[in-house]
This record gives structure tokens, C-alpha cells and sequence, in this order.
């Protein structure tokens, strides 16, 4: 298990259009947990224009330790689309959803090479309200990860989704 500590410090990314991370793309700021259906029992579904991101808990297909399951599919064409599957723990769920910015010490690499808040490699990179997961990416269409502008809604979504399997 890594070694978790609060750092205060984030390592500011290159940014592009005002003050997104070059590593996430700009349609973050499509992406929503508005709606009367988003949250179901034990899932949560945040959409965009392209892109869905399903959040499960599952410790059947998950592990008992990470029993979060996301799944997310790209859309970049009618035709044309990624889709890609990992498990969370709560705290990793806490620490991509801004929750906390308290942060595994061995990825201090990752936030020093790409920029960032908090990042666990293979799962997720943070930097303020715009998440990546499960990583940095180019940034532009075509990019096989999903980028999320945290707003007050997908936060408070998932506070309750969280809340309510603890």
C-alpha cells in the first residue's frame, strides 16, 4: 500500500484555452451529472456531447479493496470510438473527484512530468477541477482518455454515491 500524505503543493501544467491542462481535452466542460437518472443504487453516469463515463460499485468485478468500477467510451465519429475499464478504491475515488488532494508519494513523478494536484498511474491525473482518467493524454480528438471538468454537481454526485456504499 502506498505511503498517502496531504501536499499543499501542485505542479502547475502547461495550459491551453485560459487555463486548461494541455493534457485534458476540451470537452470537459460538456461532461455532466445533471439529470434525474444519474445516480441509480449503486452507479453514477456523467455525459458529454462524446463521451460517458459509468462509475459502479461492484467488489464482484472489482476487487474488495477497489471495489469502484469505471468505464468510460469515446465517441469520435459514427463509426469510430474507444472505450476503457479500471478499478478505483474509495480513496482513489476521494482523491479524482477532488475530495481530497492528499497523494500517493510515488507519483510525485508523474505530477512533476505531466503537471497536476493528485495522479495515481494508470487511474487518474488531477490538476484542480480537471480530471483525466485513467491518465494524461494529447489533449485533442483522438485521445483515448476521458476528461472531466469537476463542477459542484459531478462533486456533490459522487460525494452521494460514495456516501451512500460506506
Amino acid at each position: 500500500m502506498p505511503t498517502v500524505r496531504s501536499h499543499p503543493r501542485s505542479y502547475p501544467p502547461q495550459t491551453k484555452m485560459g487555463d486548461i491542462p494541455i493534457w485534458c481535452h476540451h470537452h470537459c466542460y460538456k461532461m455532466s451529472a445533471k439529470g434525474a437518472n444519474n445516480i441509480q443504487g449503486s452507479s453514477l453516469t456523467i455525459k458529454g456531447s462524446a463521451a460517458t463515463l459509468h462509475i459502479a460499485f461492484d467488489p464482484k468485478i472489482g476487487r474488495a479493496e477497489a471495489p469502484w468500477v469505471l468505464s468510460w467510451e469515446i465517441k469520435y465519429s459514427f463509426t469510430e470510438k474507444v472505450v476503457g475499464v479500471t478499478v478505483f478504491t474509495t480513496e482513489d475515488m476521494k482523491q479524482a473527484f477532488g475530495l481530497t488532494d492528499d497523494r500517493p508519494d510515488e507519483e510525485n513523478w508523474l505530477l512533476e512530468r505531466f503537471g497536476g494536484s493528485v495522479a495515481q498511474q494508470g487511474h487518474y491525473i488531477r490538476y484542480g477541477p480537471f480530471l483525466n482518467i485513467p491518465g494524461p493524454g494529447i489533449g485533442h480528438d483522438g485521445d483515448p482518455n476521458i476528461s472531466i471538468k469537476i463542477d459542484s454537481e459531478i462533486k456533490a454526485a459522487v460525494v452521494k454515491l460514495i456516501t451512500g456504499r460506506l
